[in-house]
């Protein structure tokens, strides 16, 4: 695959929550990203009022099969904030190999990442909020030094998402205004 279309598809592939404020309520919803992806099918909007101690989450699957759910402050336990990446390189992520022109079968790629934040609540039920899914770091794992990559490392670095921190800061947000710790659990919800 050339690094042209590579480079587009790993931008299109950088999906985050539109995050915002509407009066004094945390709005965050589906990107237009998102709603590409899935051809309009999914979609999600919380919002987050501090005022009335709220959380509402309203959703859309398959086009017309919406659902709602409200969840009170005093209900939430804590903050989830998970993490998963690629991490072996070889065809485990999005995209089978490296970032570049080469087939990456010999230990070098760009991670693909993804971040979750989601909740627990205080009856053991665990809700997602929001996936931040993007393009990681350029790992060689092989025995050739990174300058062989050059290519492959321009390429990870303008095509790195900035899922990390940005899912942190809504995490830290959210913790803030709902008044509940962050964990990270072993694995991603």
């Amino acid at each position: 695959m050339g690094y042209i279309v590579t480079y587009i598809l790993r931008k299109i592939i950088n999906i985050e929550p539109k995050v915002g404020k509407q009066g004094q309520t945390l709005v965050i919803s589906s990107s237009w990203r998102a709603h590409l992806l899935s051809l309009g099918a999914a979609s999600r909007k919380i919002t987050v009022d501090p005022a009335k101690k709220v959380l509402r989450i309203k959703g859309r699957r398959f086009w017309f099969f919406g659902w709602s759910r409200r969840i009170e402050f005093d209900w939430i336990q804590e903050i989830i904030y998970g993490y998963w990446s690629t991490g072996g390189g070889g065809g485990d992520g999005f995209w089978s190999g490296s970032s570049g022109g080469g087939f990456g079968w010999y230990g070098e790629y760009t991670e693909d990442e993804m971040f979750t934040v989601a909740l627990q609540l205080k009856n053991n039920t665990k809700v997602l909020l929001c996936r931040f899914v993007g393009s990681g770091d350029f790992v060689n794992n092989t025995i050739w030094p990174d300058w062989c990559y050059w290519g492959d490392q321009l390429l990870a670095n303008a095509t790195r998402g900035s899922q990390e921190t940005n899912s942190q800061a809504l995490a830290d947000v959210l913790s803030h205004l709902i008044g509940v710790p962050i964990t990270n659990p072993d694995h991603t919800v």
